[in-house]
């Protein structure tokens, strides 16, 4: 074993063997204590959790080192020092897993929170020998690993020099390299207690490490969030040539006031640390953002403000069609957290250093972080300190904010008083934004891009060989129809691009330039105008299907386009009657394929497909996602009176988007080869769309959650590992028995209204085992977990009345049990008399078997 993994392994067996003793020890005090004021459901979480968090790291460092072991051809039969400190790993691994059953049950007899159960589960913990055998065991193995340890590693003393740089830059574990280091002279051996002592110290030193980086990837993982960057990576990409002048700063323009100069802004130290960036609705001010965000000219005008101290930079662009996430304050500080202490854990035990005080303790500090913590850990991270340091953020789309403008406001204006921070936002100029940055540096976008605009309409048509022959018959003309577009556009870029494409689908038409001149002539300035009128130049049967996409879209923000094909079916009830059968490759891009035609035929640019819109040789795949062209896209056809000429065109109620949505989720579940992490989401997907159609509905989905099953079983193998419900978020929950029914799963999830219907025909043995299940899965424990960041979960009730479930169960079993009294007494009595007796006759005088 190299020194590094003994390390490792040895680092997980004292993390164990040291915290179940604090478990142990804790546990004892919680059953002296007469007053009760421990906080003892916390601490039976905490400890839980980071008991099964250790456990299973070990577990993985075990599998390494062991694969390693056999990959090399070692011997694996002889107790060699690397195989003893194996063995107790496994031991100590063995010991946390018989602790952890016990919590669990400690867990389960206080449910309820009473005072008195919870002290006779402790009771009934401690008053078992085998705990003070727990005891005795883990003092044991805390005794052998120094010795084990160091027979491992001072076997492998030659390797230490390559690994030393690798230990202290890559891995960051500076004490490992010392320990290691200290062994490096050969003549030193640990023959007096005093020098066993040293090196035992140095170890210590080095589990210290581990604990640190274990809190540390705690706190960014509760700080991250699943669609973090997906509002980043769909923000087109500025187009060639556009954007530069934000660097080149024109004279002229400075001088008349158009804008503050950017660059100037970014290196200079007067004080004013907060620019606005304001625009039009589609003038393009995600996309500048983006782009200045990315720039190497951003960070370089930084560096002459920052005068040789670190520089920190966080970004946040708002979407208002996105999560929650995406659009709230939250998610805004998250985000910037996240991003400025990614590399900087003494900041992260600085800043959480209340949270790091817990995780010592007990394994605690996990609770979800509230508005007023992440308050306090941004004006922690920006405060003046002893290491100084600069911050530069951008946040775009103030104005898609779902709360309090003022608030972001009044966060970034008392940021920016800072000398040492900056901040560059960006939203639509309404009043709230223009009042409070009245006397900050400024530039309105729409008064800067039409230059942008020239070259971005210049380069569509040049690429477009019916233009390029117009234009070389007529180029007075093809002038002025390039000029008359960026007139007219008011330096609303998205008017633009709708207008370019309009354009060009004459040109493929073979228009003629005087044609093309006409056509721009009676498109409407404005976006709105523009958005009604090509919406009103649809074929009315095209325009029907256009409004069932709408509302499907509507229904589930930014679908993978291959989930909208299956959703896109006249038949909601379609996927029930198919047959279970995985599409080739070329079926599935066949597929992918027609629905982007559907999309630009049909929805006239409202809906598109990401990446593939911007550069089409990108191709499309399984991974390819729909989005409105704009926000202002969506806003236009959610008015008023645009969405009752959609509903109207749909059939208000005759088209259900729920009902189309569950059911092009069950076609995916059956039809589709994908990762496992897909199809365990799609397999969630159906349960929740049945669950939002019965409670629409109120009427139980059952056969449909019957063909779930089915489908579920046969192509989905996690169906029965659950593996993905295992660990939820950084915490671990008791991991359930097998799977044997979706009566199981039913009960899992607390799908009341399945297991009331199948729970009248299921056996009694099969109600038993899936009573196992009562209780696994709670609301708390899944609300940060890998799930919640990709199924609603709780919008229809997902996570149902627990008292409910139970009550069903209750009344199931005792039913069952009724009839199974009554059938063990039949048979008794076929059994014991040599004729049937019918029960209802007093009078039967029959013989018994003798």
């Amino acid at each position: 074993m190299d020194p590094l993994s003994a390390l490792s392994v040895a680092s997980g067996v004292i993390q164990i063997v040291d915290f179940s003793a604090k478990v142990i020890s804790r546990t004892r005090e919680i059953y002296l204590s007469a007053d009760g004021a421990l906080e003892e459901n916390s601490f039976l979480e905490d400890a839980t959790a980071n008991l099964s968090e250790l456990s299973t790291e070990l577990t993985e460092e075990i599998r390494q080192t062991v694969w390693g072991f056999r990959s090399k051809g070692s011997g694996f039969g002889r107790k060699s020092a690397d195989e003893q400190l194996i063995q107790l790993a496994k031991d100590s691994r063995m010991v946390a897993t018989n602790l952890l059953e016990k919590l669990d049950r400690v867990k389960r007899k206080k449910d309820g929170g009473k005072r008195n159960a919870l002290n006779q589960g402790i009771r009934s913990i401690l008053e078992q020998k085998e705990v003070s055998g727990l005891a005795d065991r883990l003092d044991q193995i805390r005794k052998q690993v120094d010795t084990a340890l160091l027979l491992s590693l001072r076997k492998r003393i030659g390797e230490i020099p390559e690994l030393r740089k690798e230990t202290t830059s890559a891995l960051e574990y500076e004490k490992k390299a010392e320990l290691l280091a200290s062994l490096q002279d050969n003549d030193w051996k640990p023959t007096q207690k005093g020098e066993m002592v040293e090196f035992s110290n140095s170890l210590i030193l080095a589990v210290d490490m581990d604990v640190e980086q274990r809190f540390f990837n705690m706190i960014l993982a509760r700080l991250y969030f699943s669609d973090l960057p997906d509002r980043y990576e769909a923000i087109p990409k500025a187009h060639q040539n556009t954007c530069e002048w934000i660097f080149e700063d024109d004279p002229q323009q400075i001088e008349s006031c158009e804008w503050d100069s950017f660059t100037k802004w970014l290196s200079g130290t007067d004080g004013d640390n907060l620019y606005w960036i304001a625009g039009k609705p589609g003038s393009g001010k995600s996309t500048l953002m983006k782009y200045l965000f990315n720039d190497s000219r951003t960070s370089a005008q930084l560096q002459t403000w920052a005068a040789g101290r670190p520089l920190i930079q966080a970004g946040f662009f708002f979407w208002n069609s996105g999560t929650v996430m995406q659009m709230s304050r939250m998610g805004l500080l998250r985000s910037i957290l996240h991003s400025s202490l990614s590399n900087d854990k003494k900041t992260v035990m600085q800043i959480f250093n209340h949270r790091w005080q817990k995780f010592v303790a007990f394994g605690g500090g996990r609770q979800t972080f509230t508005w007023s913590e992440l308050v306090q850990a941004f004006e922690a991270l920006i405060a003046p300190s002893e290491t100084p340091k600069t911050f530069f953020f951008v946040v775009d789309g103030l104005d898609e904010f779902d709360g309090d403008h003022k608030e972001l406001v009044h966060l970034f204006l008392n940021a920016a008083e800072y000398p040492h921070v900056k901040a560059c936002v960006a939203s639509r100029p309404w009043l709230v934004f223009a009042d409070s940055f009245e006397d900050r540096p400024c530039l309105l976008l729409e008064r800067l891009t039409k230059k942008d605009i020239h070259h971005y309409v210049t380069s569509a048509f040049n690429n477009n060989k019916h233009y390029t022959r117009l234009s070389k018959l007529e180029p007075e003309r093809a002038s002025t129809l390039i000029n008359g577009i960026a007139d007219k556009a008011a330096g609303v870029f998205l008017w633009v691009h709708l207008v370019v494409l309009s354009l060009l689908e004459g040109l493929s038409n073979a228009d003629r330039m005087s044609d093309l001149l006409a056509r721009l002539e009676v498109l409407p300035p404005g976006l709105e105008s523009l958005f009604d009128r090509l919406l009103s130049g649809l074929d009315p049967i095209y325009f029907k299907h256009a409004c069932q996409l709408f509302r499907l879209v509507m229904a589930r923000d930014r679908p993978l386009l291959l989930e909208l094909w299956f959703a896109d079916n006249e038949d909601h009830d379609s996927a029930m009657e198919a047959e279970i059968k995985t599409l080739s490759p070329d079926e599935v891009m066949d597929r992918l394929e027609t629905m982007n035609r559907r999309l630009i035929s049909r929805c006239k640019c409202f809906l598109e497909v990401e990446s593939w819109h911007e550069d089409p040789s990108v191709g499309l795949s399984t991974h390819s996602y729909v989005r409105f062209i704009h926000r202002t896209a969506k806003d236009f056809l959610q008015s008023s009176d645009m969405w009752k000429t959609i509903l109207n065109a749909t059939g208000h109620d005759a088209f259900d988007p729920e009902r189309h949505w569950a059911n092009g989720f069950m076609g995916i579940l059956k039809a589709v080869n994908t990762t496992s992490d897909a199809k365990w989401e799609n397999f969630i997907w159906c349960i929740e769309y049945a669950l939002m159609l019965e409670n629409k509905l109120q009427s139980s989905f059952v056969d449909y959650l019957d063909e779930v099953s089915r489908a579920g079983m046969k192509n989905c193998e996690d169906y029965r590992t659950s593996k993905y419900v295992k660990r939820v978020g950084f915490d671990t929950i008791r991991r359930p028995p097998a799977l044997q029914s979706f009566l199981d799963f039913a009960v899992w999830f607390n799908l009341v209204g399945y297991v009331r219907v199948k729970a009248k025909t299921a056996s009694r043995d099969e109600l038993l085992h899936a009573t196992q299940f009562k209780g696994i899965l709670w609301r708390e424990q899944i609300e940060e977990s890998w799930l919640a960041g990709k199924v609603m979960l709780t919008k229809a009730g997902f996570i149902t009345d627990r008292s409910a479930l139970k009550q069903v169960l209750s009344n199931s079993l005792q039913s069952k049990s009724s009839e199974l009294r009554k059938e063990k007494w039949e048979k008794t009595k076929r059994r014991f008399f040599l004729k049937k007796v019918d029960a209802s006759n007093t009078t039967s005088q029959e013989t018994p078997k003798v």
